[in-house]
């Protein structure tokens, strides 16, 4: 009866299970495998470098300027001005980001302010005044140069692409629910 009782006995495993087990050799788990081909991989360059960028968007944005600020400046109350360039700095500097389900979202008030300027100061005051919050914004957060004038100049084509908008497409007055 003990023949039968040898039979059934565990097997030794070959792998080691616990910590107090004696070491293994690396060498009898190990697999040889083909050499892969290797592509030597060149790293990629920019074609234009920060400078260079920020040159083009300057040059881009310049015919954009030009195009909104011959519309002229309304006469319009200081004060307002005043404080439409504070809420866009505000809202430049101030972000929202919100998670849900694994997916983010940044909200920003900057579109908000930016829509009630073009309605209360036109677009003249509006690019201007966007101009100086985001190139104030960018250098007070320490931005490079080039960094400043990219997205400065990306603030004046943002409003002329939305005066082209509203040059456009008919508008009525902001007061009718049928333009809103």
């Amino acid at each position: 009866s003990t023949e039968g009782r040898a039979s059934e006995r565990p097997r030794r495993s070959s792998v080691a299970l616990l910590a107090s087990a004696p070491p293994t050799s690396p060498r009898r788990r190990q697999v040889s495998v083909a050499e892969q081909d290797a592509v030597e991989q060149r790293p990629r360059t920019a074609l234009l470098g920060p400078s260079a960028i920020g040159w083009l968007s300057l040059v881009i944005a310049l015919p954009a300027a030009l195009w909104v600020g011959s519309t002229g400046f309304l006469l319009v109350n200081p004060v307002v001005v005043v404080a439409i360039l504070a809420g866009l700095v505000v809202a430049e500097c101030y972000n929202l980001h919100v998670e849900f389900r694994r997916q983010g979202v940044s909200i920003s008030a900057t579109e908000l302010v930016f829509v009630v300027a073009l309605v209360e100061v036109g677009p003249t005051w509006t690019a201007l005044t966007r101009a100086l919050a985001v190139g104030a914004v960018c250098i007070a957060q320490r931005f490079s140069p080039a960094k400043v004038i990219a997205n400065t100049a990306v603030a004046v084509v943002e409003v002329a692409v939305a005066f082209g908008v509203l040059q456009l497409l008919p508008v009525g007055e902001v007061t009718e629910p049928v333009t809103w």
